[in-house]
């Protein structure tokens, strides 16, 4: 069912349990069997769902934008950059414009989920980067002024480090002059 939910997507999102190069799924209801959702697995998948061509010309969905992988350990390598296929456009071939998947480097604490996603959510309504927004995301995962080292020791971005879902894409930290948008 993850699989089928991951085509459509332009931005997609999951809290789970993970390792480097895998996330879990699902429990089968019948067997107690742990699902996993390997790279593998997806590339096919968001294959399809873009077609042939370079976006904007593709003949299929638009690609994805971002990924949130809220999983321990999803974030250590690259390899689910998968969800980024085909990694350029047809106007600019830099790797994966406008493009990224967010992972953990580390073990998570499970109850500090709803604080990560809020902060993480938030700063990209307001506008911040992938890369600015993981910052806040890591700050919610240790209490207050616990947070050892820097935030990037933490999670990864993989892929645009500018990323944006709101407000003119700049390839940067800074903001676009507003003009009509």
């Amino acid at each position: 069912m993850v699989l089928n939910d991951i085509e459509p997507c332009t931005v997609f999102y999951v809290h789970t349990h993970g390792d480097i190069g895998v996330f879990t799924s699902d429990s089968d209801e019948l067997s107690g069997i742990v699902e996993y959702i390997s790279p593998q697995d997806v590339l096919p998948v968001r294959q399809n769902a873009v077609g042939t061509g370079f976006p904007p010309f593709n003949t299929g969905l638009p690609p994805v934008n971002l990924v949130l992988m809220d999983a321990c350990l999803t974030g250590t390598d690259n390899s689910f950059s998968v969800f980024l296929w085909p990694y350029y456009n047809a106007y600019d071939t830099n790797w994966c414009e406008n493009q990224a998947v967010v992972g953990w480097n580390e073990l998570i604490f499970i109850d500090r989920s709803q604080d990560r996603a809020e902060a993480f959510w938030g700063a990209l309504s307001q506008g911040q980067t992938a890369h600015q927004a993981i910052d806040q995301m890591v700050r919610q995962n240790y209490y207050p002024g616990r947070v050892p080292g820097e935030p990037r020791d933490h999670a990864s971005v993989w892929g645009d480090y500018y990323t944006r879902l709101s407000g003119a894409y700049t390839g940067s930290d800074a903001y676009a002059p507003h003009f009509w948008w």
